[in-house]
Parts: structure tokens; C-alpha cells; sequence
């Protein structure tokens, strides 16, 4: 349905200089290319900077590549803005918000630009399922954040558009609002591109996760074949009750594993694990605790960087 063809996009951004401007390039997407399948939801986890809103902003046809296409149904998207705006429903966080008009009043105004029929029952229905109802009559300047993102989702279903983009829709949202609009997502049955830096979210929602690192697609791929590349690989989580006095000598020790404080946490591979638990008995801590790999020491293994900082 929805695919990306060797994507770039190049910036040009503006500096600060002594006598006149200096203008340096910034590669925000470097060749990226993926599917999203009818009725998949693809989940493209990445840290800040890594270049999603960039992706979104170009799949919902916003933002036009320096080179590369963007395909909807193999319709290109940047030449054919009455084909996009029929058929996605775009979130970039709690944007394109009127704060002086009223929930409802907001809905009917795009549902007019869209051309909904019945935009009386369609605007309350939505506000049933995501539970807006009690706000309608009231000015979006008061919402809180989980407010107006239900909002701006709402605004983007209007026109039941097949395709939804959702760019870091949950963040800023407190653990209650956060669930509701995930829980809206999954049971949507809608073909969903989504980004996060959140790896739980990524792994309830997701069909497929792609890993994007500096604007670079690294990997593509569903949960369960990702986390196979950490299979062979435990988390230690290592503590010094509060009860045990460290010893000068044990703190310096400590410190060789790149943590001064009480607590460490480190990745080994599973065949050095009798030795890591020595190592760590050795230096003062006693209580050891061993976690399965996730997906954010899959990113740090396939990425060479953490994800989040």
C-alpha cells in the first residue's frame, strides 16, 4: 500500500555567522526504502534525530525527498495531493489544534474540508470511541495534552481514511491517556506507519519494526526475528544492599565496570555469564538480578548506539 523508495532528504540549514549567514547540509534520510502492507502496522523505532518525523512528514506527501518516491497504492504521493489527502490520516503530536474553537466546532470545520457525510454522527462517534465526549463544547485551549492528542486523532479519522501516520503519538501522555489511544490504535484494524523511541509501544502495536539510526534504515523486521539477535546475550541488573558497606578498595573496583554508583546494569553474552557473576561478587554487589534482552539492546547492537539517551 504504502511504499518508500530510496528516500533522501537533504536540509539546508541556516547558521549564525560574524559578518553574513554560513548554511551547512543536514542529511535527515539517507536512502530509505520500505513497505507498509494493507492493514500492517509498521512501527519505526528510532531515537531523537534519528530522522522519523522527517519519514512521516514525507509519506503523508507534507514534505517532498531531494530524491527517491513515496507511493501510495503506486500513486506518487508529492504529484497527486488530492489522492493523499483522501486516503491518510496524518498525527505529528497535538498539531494543526485551533485553541479558540471548541472540540466539536474543530471537528466540523475538517469535516467540511474533507467532505464527510453525516459529519453530525460521524463527529460523535468518534468522540464516543475515544472518549471526548464530555469536551465537545469545550475550547481546546483547556484540553489537557492526552486531550489534545485524542483530539488531533480524531481529526484524522474523520474522512475513515485507510492509512493512518502516526508520528510519537503517545508522547507527553500520562501511562491511563497513552493506553486509551494505543488500545484505539490496535483494535482500529487500519494500515498504520507509526514512529517511537517507546520499545514497549513498538512491541504491543507493531507487525513489523524498522530501526532507523542518523536518517539510515538498519533493519526491518518483525519483533520476534529482532530479538533473536540478542538471543545468545543476557542483561545483568547488579545492586549493593543498603545494609553493605562498600569498602573503599570495592568502589574502585566498581568503577572498572563503568558505574560509580550502587547499581549497574550490563549485556553479556550467555556462555560468559559465570564469569560476569564472579567479576561482579568480586567488586561488592550482591544482589544480581538477569533480564532477557529487549528490543533497546537490539537497537545498541545493530546500531551501535543507544536508544534513547
Amino acid at each position: 500500500m504504502l511504499r518508500l523508495v530510496n528516500v533522501r532528504k537533504i536540509y539546508r540549514v541556516r547558521e549564525r555567522g560574524f559578518l553574513r549567514p554560513r548554511y551547512r547540509l543536514v542529511k535527515a534520510l539517507d536512502g530509505v526504502s520500505l513497505e507498509v502492507g494493507r492493514g500492517e502496522v509498521l512501527g519505526v523505532l528510532g531515537p531523537n534525530g534519528a530522522g522519523k518525523s522527517t519519514l512521516c512528514k514525507i509519506a503523508a506527501g507534507m514534505v517532498k525527498p531531494t530524491s527517491g518516491q513515496a507511493l501510495l497504492d503506486g500513486v506518487d504521493i508529492t504529484q497527486n495531493i488530492r489522492h493523499v489527502s483522501r486516503s491518510i490520516g496524518v498525527v505529528l503530536g497535538p498539531t494543526l489544534l485551533y485553541y479558540r474553537l471548541t472540540g466539536y466546532r474543530y471537528l466540523k470545520f475538517f469535516a467540511k474540508i474533507y467532505g464527510v457525510s453525516q459529519p453530525e454522527q460521524r463527529i460523535h462517534d468518534l468522540a464516543k470511541t475515544l472518549g471526548l465526549e464530555r469536551w465537545l463544547n469545550t475550547y481546546i485551549e483547556s484540553y489537557s495534552l492526552g486531550m489534545k492528542m485524542k483530539i488531533s486523532l480524531a481529526r484524522a479519522l474523520l474522512h475513515d481514511p485507510p492509512l493512518l501516520i502516526l508520528d510519537e503519538f503517545t508522547m507527553g501522555l500520562d501511562p491511563k491517556a497513552a493506553s486509551e489511544v494505543r488500545g484505539y490504535v490496535k483494535s482500529s484494524g487500519k494500515t498504520i506507519l507509526l514512529t517511537t523511541h517507546n520499545t514497549l509501544e513498538a512491541e504491543s502495536l507493531c507487525d513489523r519494526i524498522a530501526l532507523l539510526s542518523a536518517g539510515r534504515l538498519v533493519a526491518v523486521d518483525t519483533l520476534g526475528n529482532l530479538l533473536r539477535e540478542v538471543e545468545d546475550r543476557v542483561k545483568l541488573v547488579a545492586t549493593i544492599k543498603k545494609s553493605h558497606h562498600r569498602s573503599q578498595q570495592d568502589s574502585e573496583k566498581a568503577s572498572s565496570l563503568g558505574d560509580r554508583r550502587d547499581r549497574v546494569e550490563m549485556v553479556v553474552e550467555t556462555h560468559r555469564l559465570p564469569e560476569a557473576l564472579r567479576a561482579l561478587v568480586s567488586q561488592g554487589f550482591v544482589e544480581v538480578e538477569t533480564k532477557r534482552c529487549g528490543l533497546e539492546d537490539v537497537y545498541l547492537k545493530l546500531c551501535g548506539k543507544p536508544l534513547t539517551d
